[in-house]
This record gives C-alpha cells, sequence and structure tokens, in this order.
C-alpha cells in the first residue's frame, strides 16, 4: 500500500503506523493543547478593553478578525469587531496548509502594526 494512490474519501479512513519521534511530538501536542487550549493571543489595549485576534488560512483564502471587548464597571459589552480577507494568489496555492497559516498571522501582525 505504500506509494499508492488512494482515491476520495478512502483516504481518509486509511491507518498509519508512526515512528516514535511522530509519536512524541504528537504526545508533546496533545500535552500542550490539555494545558493550553487553543491558539489564541490577547493583549491589553487600554485601562479599559480587551483585545483579541482569529484568523485562519484555508486552502483558498485567508482571513482574520480583531474583536476589542471594551469593559464598563466590570461588565462585558458588544465587541467592536473588524475584518480582513483575502484570496490566495494563484502562485501560493500549491503551499502547504503550514505556510499558509503562517502567512495568515503575518498579515495579522503587519494588521495590527498598522492599526497602532
Amino acid at each position: 500500500m505504500e506509494g499508492e494512490h488512494i482515491p476520495g474519501a478512502a483516504f481518509y479512513r486509511t491507518v498509519a503506523h508512526l515512528a516514535e519521534p511522530s509519536l512524541k511530538a504528537l504526545e508533546w501536542w496533545e500535552h500542550h493543547l490539555h494545558h493550553a487550549p487553543g491558539a489564541t493571543t490577547c493583549r491589553a489595549r487600554s485601562r479599559n478593553g480587551l483585545v483579541m485576534k482569529w484568523g485562519d488560512g484555508s486552502g483558498t483564502g485567508t482571513g482574520g478578525t480583531t474583536e476589542l471587548y471594551p469593559m464598563k464597571e466590570g461588565q462585558l459589552t458588544n465587541p467592536h469587531i473588524e475584518l480582513w480577507m483575502g484570496v490566495w494568489q494563484a502562485r501560493a496555492l500549491p503551499m502547504s496548509s503550514n505556510w499558509k497559516e503562517a502567512r495568515t498571522i503575518l498579515q495579522a501582525l503587519r494588521h495590527e502594526r498598522q492599526s497602532g
């Protein structure tokens, strides 16, 4: 079966036997995600608000959201939301999903720098 092309949904139902380094990497991720779930970042923008950024780079496009949660007397109010999105240029389509996620993070950081 090694090297054989598996069409359609059958590909996703195959069993993969992992080498020891891969198993250790998965154990690291399991431990990390259990103790710090998600990949969110946030920072205080001022004494009365919290900023949260979310992003995703998929096979065809990329985008992100910035949410500003103003705090009033300890009460959370509806956030101010800014969105950005885009479609990958043709030269980016063959790139890996990890590359697209990394470029999405880079674009979110650039957006943050521009917005001050």
